[in-house]
């Protein structure tokens, strides 16, 4: 790691790139198209050191009192060297392409499966919270119709909007009667209009009319229940 951190200090990278750019080679050597990448870096190195080692030479020439013109062996030299690393270079920047090609095609089909998992999981979640909450509805409804008591469900203003079989025969009325109605129409004592024998919520001795004229003594309790639409 110490060789790699110098060579990638050598080759001018950034000190806060190097320790990127050493775990991006260690982890992703082996990937095809970044491993053909190093292996023509690798094939160019000695054209490099030729380069290196003429601008040496040019440098010490020109450094000479009265240098003249580069000699002509020294520029059919680098016409030489660039013959060999144009190639390479394009070769090169291909299989970079080629990579970020893959790594991008790779990205779109590893998104994809991950929404697909996820859409999945929330659709098996939605109908699991569906078969939940009807279970609980059917058990609610199986409740409130065999209860040993007289139930209603009633809205706000105090209108029944269901009434189980126990109420019914308390009543001697079929339960379509007693729906769209305010229940308050079955207390033998006039309630006041505002319904607030329903907000308190503590039980009442009440005496309810019966369908035949007569009538009994009962404890109402009221409880309000809310839902989503605010609704009671």
């Amino acid at each position: 790691e110490d060789a790699a951190w110098g060579g990638f200090l050598q080759g001018r990278n950034n000190p806060d790139d190097i320790p990127r750019l050493i775990r991006f080679y260690k982890y992703f050597s082996g990937v095809p198209f970044f491993a053909e990448a190093v292996s023509t870096w690798r094939r160019g190195e000695p054209q490099i050191f030729r380069l290196q080692r003429i601008a040496d030479r040019l440098e010490a020439h020109w450094r000479e009192p009265g240098a003249g013109t580069v000699a002509p062996e020294v520029l059919a030299e680098l016409d030489a060297i660039n013959a060999i690393l144009q190639p390479m270079e394009r070769d090169f920047a291909e299989n970079l392409l080629r990579g970020a090609r893959k790594v991008r095609t790779l990205l779109l089909l590893f998104s994809s499966v991950l929404f697909l998992a996820i859409a999945g999981l929330a659709l098996l979640a939605s109908r699991s919270a569906i078969r939940s909450v009807r279970a609980t509805e059917s058990r609610f409804r199986a409740a409130f119709q065999q209860a040993s008591v007289g139930m209603a469900k009633l809205d706000r203003d105090g209108i029944v909007l269901a009434a189980n079989e126990e109420l019914t025969c308390m009543l001697l009325r079929p339960a379509e009667t007693l729906t769209g109605k305010p229940f308050s129409e079955h207390f033998v004592e006039p309630v006041p209009a505002d319904g607030g024998w329903m907000a308190r919520g503590q039980p009442e001795e009440r005496k309810l009319h019966r369908a035949d004229g007569t009538w009994f003594w009962c404890r109402i309790t009221a409880s309000a229940v809310h839902v989503e639409d605010d609704s009671e």
